[in-house]
């Protein structure tokens, strides 16, 4: 019997680094709240949500900006363990 191949996906938001990322941008560089609050209190939905706070960007946040700002995003320390055990496992 052929064996299947486990596949692993992950995003890096809280996953790989300590901290979310996709909320993270948007507290330091756009307005997080109330916008966040009211999606979780079913205030809006989550197509209202990313179409609003994508508005709240300042308009310096550019592409370098991001690439600075994900140079210090700190790697959660158990990440390469498991990236490790993903490899030596074939996974």
């Amino acid at each position: 019997m052929k064996q299947s191949k486990l596949y692993v996906f992950s995003d890096f938001d809280g996953t790989i680094t300590k901290k979310d990322i996709g909320d993270d941008i948007f507290v330091q560089f756009g307005k997080f709240e109330p916008l966040h609050s009211q999606l979780l209190n079913e205030e809006i939905d989550i197509f209202t949500y990313w179409k609003s706070i994508f508005k709240t960007l300042d308009v310096s946040f550019t592409k370098e900006k991001f690439g600075e700002y994900l140079k210090k995003a700190e790697v959660d320390d158990f990440f390469f363990d498991f990236a490790n055990f993903c490899k030596a496992s074939n996974i």
